[in-house]
């Protein structure tokens, strides 16, 4: 991936930045407040970040633009709220979420890393897949990932294992699958003994069945059923929405062709205002739909949309059955224990019967104990490679360290810091350039680093440049910001320096990088998108 340019704001002001090289490009100014932090931020929070923007910016009244390169195509971003469209290769996409945005990067731009998280096997947002790559200024906590509040550090290291081709959770899982199976066999198995017993004590009893349960078991399954029918009812109500949803897209499908028929046989205006251009709305931006190219791809967006909400219906139909199934269960099972007894299925078995199902069973155990033996040795193999893996991160991290100060008093045993325990000053900037630099090194991810206020804390000069020979050996995009002392902006340092991209801010109005003279450009960005006008005024 690399950076081509990067925009925000909207029809009356804006601002753009495609000065980006394919080494390393530094951002920097004599001042803070020139801009840095929102342009860095942008560049992130346009493909699905959440927002760290300084205080004060009020970025939900505005568009976030980036063009890049993914393994050699070009993709273009835009973002209002929670709304992104993207544009490709033969590709116009709207996503009204950033769990619709995840799912379509994943399916269609780059794969995302899956964890284990709430006991669902569930895709990791962007926000935690970036922090292999971005360091933000702000919410930083070596003891535990930025702006941590869905995912936390134990969720990051979860997602490094997937990455190191070693999840965490698959054997785990599986694991506990097995133990149920051979624990519902072994019930089985000693139902069966206890029916054989029974059968051969008293034969001509088949058809008897007992009535009676006592009232404490009868409150106990009572409340079994009702917490049951709770569940099967919640994924009713669900079925039914998603229906609703799905009706009312096929319906606004029929509209929008019968727009399409009407502008083919005619012209169609607002009777109110007497305009020929017609909007349409989804999430938080409205496309001029008075252009057939678009029409076609809106509807094209519409019917993957369609699409989601058949397979929300199908997977609420399936755990309905789930569920329904359960509930069975629990109305055969609950019986009272002579029943258990007696009853297999729906008539009594042989002794034979019994004996070779028995027998069957007790195979059938044996076969998920060797499966049990198989995957003990693959959760050994999986722990042996993460740990190995975090000792190779680590062990970069104290080269790193060693490189930059070889008296430093630091040495990295695990990637972050004991809860309570923070890195400051030069340490933190110390300690976050080692660890995204093992990263980069370890995995070898085709992400560019962008670094934030890569010197904060006051690192030294000396270690500064130690940084930048790092970040130019890794022949890969790095975009940092910087903010220099007044002797430093003289002596233009960073345009000394070889194979650096400086790019100056200074002369950028204070808390003002928002200008008109960008506006006509940006304007060509959003009516590539098909942004109606009147969404942005």
């Amino acid at each position: 991936m690399k950076i081509l340019k990067v925009g925000f704001g909207n029809r009356k002001e804006a601002f753009l930045e495609d000065r980006f090289t394919d080494g390393v490009n530094i951002i920097y100014s004599q001042d803070n407040n020139k801009g840095k932090t929102l342009v860095m931020q942008a560049i992130l929070y346009a493909i699905g970040n959440e927002s760290i923007f300084p205080s004060g910016f009020d970025y939900n009244n505005y568009y976030f633009y980036v063009e890049s390169l993914i393994n050699n195509k070009n993709y273009r971003f835009l973002r209002k709220k929670n709304t992104i469209v993207t544009i490709g290769e033969d590709l116009y996409r709207v996503c009204d979420s950033i769990t619709e945005f995840k799912n379509f990067l994943n399916e269609n731009i780059f794969e995302l890393p899956y964890i284990l998280k709430d006991n669902k096997k569930n895709i990791v947002s962007p926000m935690l897949f970036y922090q292999i790559f971005f360091i933000g200024q702000d919410k930083r906590n070596s003891s535990n990932i930025f702006n941590n509040g869905q995912y936390n550090k134990k969720d990051f290291w979860n997602m490094l294992c997937t990455l190191n081709g070693y999840p965490t959770f698959d054997v785990d899982e599986e694991e506990k699958q097995i133990n149920d199976k051979i624990k519902n066999f072994r019930i089985e198995i000693k139902k069966l003994k206890k029916n054989l017993i029974f059968l051969k004590d008293n034969p001509q009893i088949a058809n008897f069945t007992n009535k009676g349960s006592d009232k404490e078991n009868f409150a106990t399954i009572k409340e079994e059923l009702k917490d049951i029918s709770m569940k099967i009812s919640g994924f009713k109500k669900t079925r039914k929405s998603a229906e609703i949803r799905k009706n009312n897209l096929e319906n606004l499908i029929g509209e929008l062709r019968s727009i399409n028929h009407h502008v083919e046989k005619g012209t169609v205006q607002c009777l109110s205002c007497g305009s020929k251009n017609i909007s349409y709305t989804n999430g938080d931006i409205s496309f001029d739909i008075s252009n057939k190219m678009v029409r076609s791809e809106i509807i094209n967006s519409i019917y993957k949309q369609i699409n989601a909400e058949e397979d929300i219906i199908e997977d609420t139909e399936k755990n309905i059955g789930i569920w329904q199934d359960k509930l069975e269960k629990v109305l055969h099972d609950k019986q009272p224990s002579i029943s258990d007894i007696l009853l297999y299925s729906e008539e009594i078995l042989s002794s034979k019967e019994c004996d070779e199902k028995i027998a069957i069973t007790m195979e059938q155990i044996k076969e998920l104990q060797r499966k049990k033996e198989e995957l003990s040795i693959k959760n050994k193999e999986s722990i042996e490679q993460n740990n190995k893996m975090r000792k190779q991160i680590l062990n970069i991290m104290n080269i790193q360290i060693r490189k930059l100060d070889p008296n430093s008093r630091i040495s990295f045993t695990e990637l972050f810091t004991k809860n309570g325990e923070n890195y400051s000053g030069s340490e933190e900037q110390e300690f976050y350039f080692c660890k995204i630099i093992a990263l980069n090194e370890y995995f070898k991810h085709n992400f560019p680093l962008i670094i934030d206020s890569f010197r904060d804390g006051e690192i030294s000069s000396s270690k500064e440049i130690i940084m930048l020979d790092e970040y130019k050996k890794i022949s890969k995009q790095v975009i940092l910001s910087s903010t220099l002392k007044n002797e430093e902006y003289n002596l233009l340092k960073y345009e000394e320096i070889d194979n650096i991209n400086a790019i100056d801010y200074n002369g950028h109005e204070d808390n003002k990088i928002l200008q008109i003279k960008d506006t006509d450009k940006f304007n060509e960005i959003l009516d590539l998108f098909k942004i109606a006008k009147q969404d942005t005024e």
